[in-house]
């Protein structure tokens, strides 16, 4: 987090390497990609997941793991004009934001 003269500095900050740890609830979703939104799910989910041993699970997710474009969903905090996007999706207009290249190294 940057705050006062250091925020002059987060284009440098962004533009390195990031981290996440998240927990993921196989077969799960929401309406707005995040856990704010009301949930939906895949009614086989369940069934598909448990059919799945570890070792398949694990080269499933290396297809996961490069260089790919991704468009953020409309609920996330890019800005769009000066405001975040989600805050736009929240206020009912319709928002798309143009893809991006990312990089996932390991998963």
């Amino acid at each position: 987090m940057l705050i006062g003269p250091a925020v002059r500095l987060s284009e440098y900050v962004s533009a390195s390497d990031k981290r996440y740890q998240a927990t993921i609830r196989m077969g799960a979703s929401t309406t707005t990609y995040d856990s704010e939104g009301e949930q939906t799910s895949s009614p086989d989910a369940a069934s598909v997941l448990a059919s799945l041993s570890e070792e398949k699970f694990e080269d499933i997710l290396q297809n996961y793991v490069g260089e790919f474009d991704q468009a953020p969903p409309a609920y996330s905090a890019v800005k769009v004009d000066g405001k975040k996007a989600y805050e736009r999706a929240r206020e009912g207009e319709e928002v798309e934001l143009e893809p991006r290249k990312i990089n996932v190294y390991s998963l």
